[in-house]
């Protein structure tokens, strides 16, 4: 956060990197920054792939969907990528409209699970609140193990912590806004994902507790099942195009330097 603010360019660690410790390590920050935007990217594609054939199995049983994630080709994970390509291209401001109108959706989303939840609630599905370590699935589960596990799971979360810093060199007054936007990002992710998977939890016995959508089913409210699993949907692609303007910007400030160039 510090370093965002003393260094308000665009860049991230690659920029931090150039400015301390030369150009080499720079570049190699590049390198492993755009290894980072493409797995993210790509891994946040195909869990939109999974969620669209996990809807739509719900909502018609009996057809399959099996053809949207395919071993060899996810189409719908590729359909994401080139419309968050199509969104960039359009230029920043419309990127910008395209991205806040989706997080506010996003957000009023998450805000409905936390309400809904708690109003569907079960005490005695929180005991044990730590359930005993338990082999599930060939792997351990819950315990301090399941924590830890769970805990790096939830790490992946935190791409955007790193995307804020990414875009300090299109900010105004970074000084003031980059530390804000930084806490908000952490300290909006622990609380909601905390609270997401405090209610889920209480809704239904921790055994069966797979996602909102089917706690809220097996709660018996169909209904706001189906308004989470469309509200994932609709909101999940938006990561896509913020890793691929983060990475934009990063292309831009390596280009400017001509750090690939002078090592070459």
């Amino acid at each position: 956060m510090e370093l965002s603010t003393c260094v308000p360019s665009s860049g991230s660690t690659y920029a931090y990197a150039y400015y301390t410790i030369g150009k080499l390590p720079a570049v190699i920050a590049a390198w492993l920054l755009t290894l980072e935007y493409a797995v993210s990217g790509a891994g946040v594609a195909r869990s939109w792939g999974d969620k669209v054939e996990e809807w739509l199995m719900v909502e018609y049983p009996d057809k399959s969907f099996r053809w949207l994630n395919l071993p060899f080709a996810n189409l719908s994970g590729g359909l994401i990528q080139f419309l968050s390509m199509v969104v960039l291209l359009m230029g920043v401001r419309s990127g910008k409209v395209f991205v806040h109108t989706v997080t506010e959706i996003k957000m009023s989303v998450v805000v409905f699970i936390i309400i809904a939840g708690f109003a569907a609630m079960n005490p005695d599905n929180l005991s044990p609140f730590i359930p005993k370590s338990t082999e599930l699935n060939g792997m351990m589960a819950f315990g301090t193990q399941g924590i830890i596990t769970g805990a790096s799971h939830a790490l992946f979360g935190y791409a955007g912590f790193d995307e804020v810093c990414c875009l300090a060199g299109e900010t105004k007054n970074p000084k003031k806004n980059m530390p804000i936007a930084i806490m908000a990002v952490v300290l909006c992710t622990t609380v909601l994902s905390a609270l997401c998977s405090l209610v889920l939890a209480g809704m239904v016995a921790f055994l069966e507790a797979a996602s909102s959508g089917d706690g809220f089913e097996g709660h018996g409210w169909k209904w706001a099942g189906t308004v989470v699993r469309l509200g994932e949907v609709v909101t999940m692609p938006v990561v896509a195009p913020i890793g691929f303007l983060a990475q934009s910007c990063l292309n831009y400030a390596l280009a400017c330097r001509a750090s690939a160039a002078h090592l070459s």
